[in-house]
């Protein structure tokens, strides 16, 4: 189903019993990020709550782990692109990364024996040609393992090229063509200045506009499934050649099939600050559905889908400013979690359980205390080992610079003992996922700030 990026290193592994689509090494949202519109904001839930004051209960033990082994695998790999992880059929796990500009795959089983690919670029396409530092700048916003057969691995790839000119190519699609399922290749009409009557009309043909503005790909392997989730600028030409502006979030399946938008945002003026959707990120439920959490206007957006990825019921709106979400399994239970922004550059993590056999969207936040002395905690991942325990992996200190920590928790998300640092102090971790080994352990793949790529295994047990 759908991975995710975990900015931190090791931990505690989660029962990973489907693929996940879940970057996680975007940037920190805007503090000054647009509010939601008021049609939606009447449906939200304003669910941010104070920190709850320090206990004066002794401190809980915490959990005694050992490294056994640790192997860095290359330099160099992009940290904002992060790790997307899918579930093999095999058993193994694929790790999606970008190295410079070259998209990889890291293949890991569950003993620990791995393999780094890289994916070759095809000659005379756009992606193989990207732009010179002269002309502009290109980000790979995520690398999305489709198919891997033995050590034979195809990706899809999301990324921008931000030209110098203004013009912007926005692509999600196939590494080894330019058979792209979404894409904008052309300078934005928010970003021309004073347009002709002429530019005008080429623009809004049949007097509609469409502008791709991100995009994200998501793959269930072992079903065969590929879907993309996109941000759209739609404009309408109305009488007296006034525009109409709305933000759409949208489903795209297949490059012979249309767009099926889910959400949308009413924009004003005529050139209005576009409310994009952000960091999409998807998991599978038991009953089949999928749940979709987005970054929009400075909220947390969840909904469910069908089988079809058509919209159930309306998204839920969750006040605060979130990071990046992340999406993990327990169980049939699937907890959606982030860190909310709590002062200036302190975060606080938030999460949401939803009933995998009986999906219900909660009506707020539970709040997750990981140590009444830390003051900011980053990039929550919810983990559970084969044994049954279950964790919770977070970044202490600056966001995306800090140092990865796990902490032992029940089913109601509460500690049951203090965090335990995996990384040493200076050692910062920008991105990571985790993997459960069959022999108890846990497996961190991790990307150091400074761009190696780590494979790290832990074994921890709890002191009762």
């Amino acid at each position: 189903m759908m991975l995710r990026c975990l900015p931190i290193a090791l931990a505690a592994l989660a029962a990973l019993s489907c693929s996940r689509s879940t970057p996680k090494s975007d940037p920190a949202p805007a503090a000054s990020a647009t509010a939601t519109p008021a049609a939606t904001q009447s449906a939200a839930v304003a669910v941010a709550s104070a920190a709850p004051a320090a206990s004066s209960a002794a401190p809980l033990p915490p959990p005694i782990c050992k490294t056994e082994w640790r192997k860095v695998w290359a330099s160099g790999a992009d940290k904002l692109t992060g790790l997307t992880e899918a579930d093999l059929p095999d058993g193994r796990v694929a790790l999606g990364l970008a190295i410079g500009v070259q998209p990889a795959v890291l293949l890991m089983s569950d003993n620990a024996e791995g393999k780094l690919v890289k994916v070759p670029l095809k000659p005379g396409t756009h992606l193989a040609a990207y732009p010179k530092a002269s002309e502009g700048h290109r980000h790979i916003q995520r690398v999305t393992p489709v198919r891997v057969e033995g050590d034979d691995v195809k990706v899809f790839i999301d990324f921008r090229d931000d030209f110098n000119d203004k013009r912007r190519l926005v692509a999600c699609g196939p590494s080894e063509s330019d058979d792209w399922w979404v894409a904008f290749n052309d300078t934005s009409y928010l970003d021309r200045k004073d347009p002709t009557e002429e530019e005008k009309k080429a623009a809004f043909k049949n007097d509609q506009y469409h502008e791709v503005r991100d995009c994200r790909t998501f793959a269930d392997i072992a079903r065969g499934e590929t879907w993309i989730i996109g941000s759209g600028l739609h404009g309408k030409l109305g009488a007296e050649g006034v525009i109409e502006w709305e933000t759409t979030l949208f489903v795209n399946t297949g490059t012979k099939n249309h767009d099926r938008h889910l959400h949308a945002y009413p924009l004003k003026g005529d050139k209005p600050k576009p409310v994009d959707y952000e960091v999409p990120v998807s998991r599978r439920l038991a009953d089949g559905s999928f749940v979709l959490a987005v970054r929009s206007g400075g909220r947390l957006l969840v909904g469910l889908l069908g089988p079809d990825k058509s919209l159930k019921g309306q998204f839920v709106s969750y006040a605060g400013f979130p990071t990046i979400p992340d999406m993990a399994d327990d169980g049939d239970d699937v907890i959606v979690s982030t860190s909310i922004a709590k002062g200036k550059g302190e975060y606080g993590i938030k999460a949401l359980r939803i009933n995998g056999k009986n999906p219900v969207l909660p009506k707020a936040y539970t709040n997750v205390v990981t140590d009444q002395e830390t003051e900011s905690d980053t990039d929550p991942d919810f983990i559970r080992d084969v044994k049954g325990q279950h964790w919770l992996a977070h970044v202490e200190g600056e966001r995306g610079k800090g140092r990865l920590e796990i902490a032992p928790i029940d089913e109601n998300l509460k500690l049951i003992g203090r965090p335990y640092a995996v990384t040493a102090e200076d050692e910062k971790v920008s991105s990571a996922r985790l993997m459960p080994m069959k022999d108890g352990g846990i497996l961190a793949a991790y990307i150091r700030d400074t761009g190696e790529l780590v494979t790290e295994e832990v074994h921890c047990k709890i002191e009762k």
